[in-house]
């Protein structure tokens, strides 16, 4: 049952067909969750529409975004602009950013609401430079002044995961709630001559704007990811073609 109070949640995250090992699990159990003020809306920058209609069919409310001659990265900007203009214009409360390779608690919802943040996320492994990495970066533990001095956390600094809300410069955007006042803050944006994806740039911009992020340590989250490396980007100038 919705309360009348309930603030609106849109679910959100870009998807494509480089996720189908693990998208249609993530997908039955995202619709196991237990906020029911909660709209879900994916948007598909596969390289043919035929994959967001079989998302579509399976329940959720997909978009394609058809652009096979353009980079990865340039896809995702464009997925991430559809999605604030949709947010925006239907006056979604909160963003809960939630890639399809992680699956928190079915009441990530309501507990990431009750800490009262306007941004907080929950962490996450994954494997990077050959090694399980803590994908949270950057806790403020008062010796950084600026974007150069932070640091990062790795698996052997697991200890530091004692069940307290962090600061936290960048959390990636695997699994975060954000207020509809910072999504009308902070526009997405694409520096072609950046080889960084949107939630490096989101979190960079609101580092700069001085907006406070979190990062929660009493959960964590599963995390099924694939190797980025057998996606190719054959020439960040010319066309892109994507390989499985």
């Amino acid at each position: 049952m919705i309360m009348k109070d309930d603030p609106r949640i849109l679910l959100f995250c870009p998807v494509s067909n480089h996720k189908d090992y693990i998208l249609w699990h993530w997908i039955d159990y995202i619709k196991k969750f237990t906020y029911k003020n909660l709209e879900i809306l994916l948007i598909d920058n596969s390289d043919n529409k035929i994959y967001a209609q079989r998302i579509q069919a399976a329940g959720i409310d997909c978009i394609n975004v058809y652009a096979p001659q353009i980079a990865i990265r340039e896809k995702m900007f464009a997925c991430y602009k559809l999605f604030r203009q949709y947010f925006l214009e239907n006056k979604f409360d909160y963003w809960l950013s939630l890639e399809c390779d992680i699956f928190p608690p079915i009441n990530v919802i309501e507990h990431l609401l009750a800490l009262k943040s306007r941004v907080i996320g929950l962490p996450y492994f994954t494997f990077s430079d050959s090694k399980d990495q803590m994908l949270f970066t950057d806790f403020e533990i008062g010796f950084y002044e600026n974007e150069k001095q932070r640091f990062q956390t790795f698996f052997k600094e697991f200890a530091s995961f004692n069940g307290s809300v962090f600061r936290q410069v960048n959390t990636g955007l695997g699994c975060l709630l954000v207020h509809r006042s910072i999504i009308k803050k902070i526009p997405f944006r694409h520096d072609p001559d950046q080889e960084i994806f949107q939630d490096t740039v989101f979190h960079n911009d609101m580092f700069n704007a001085g907006i406070p992020a979190y990062i929660d340590t009493s959960v964590i989250c599963r995390h099924y990811n694939s190797d980025w490396n057998k996606i190719k980007e054959i020439d960040n100038k010319k066309i892109k073609s994507i390989t499985k």
